[in-house]
């Protein structure tokens, strides 16, 4: 539990780095924290989606499977299928198979 909360302490201060243009600190900081940046996926994605946001796009992109693992439980199923299919960037057909919508 306490390496979880540590996560978020440090993905929320990174976000705060970013948003104050400090994008060197950044770098230093996550070279010498990775581990902890990537313990909680939750905190992992969240973190490079909002520095990406910032302008800080010295980190990895966010693949819209790890986009959708991380929230799928937040999401309504109704919209998963539909999300999943406009996510990967697929071509909308007349008929869309269950086959079609995973990844």
């Amino acid at each position: 539990m306490y390496l979880v909360n540590a996560s978020r302490v440090l993905g929320n201060y990174l976000v705060y780095l970013a948003s104050i243009g400090r994008y060197d600190d950044i770098e230093k900081i996550r070279n010498k924290h990775a581990y902890l940046l990537n313990y909680d996926k939750d905190v992992s994605v969240l973190a490079r989606l909002m520095l990406r946001l910032l302008g800080f796009t010295n980190v990895t992109e966010v693949k819209p499977k790890e986009l959708i693992d991380v929230y799928e439980a937040h999401i309504y199923p109704y919209f998963l299928p539909a999300l999943k299919l406009v996510l990967r960037n697929a071509k909308p057909s007349n008929t869309v198979t269950y086959a079609d919508m995973r990844f």
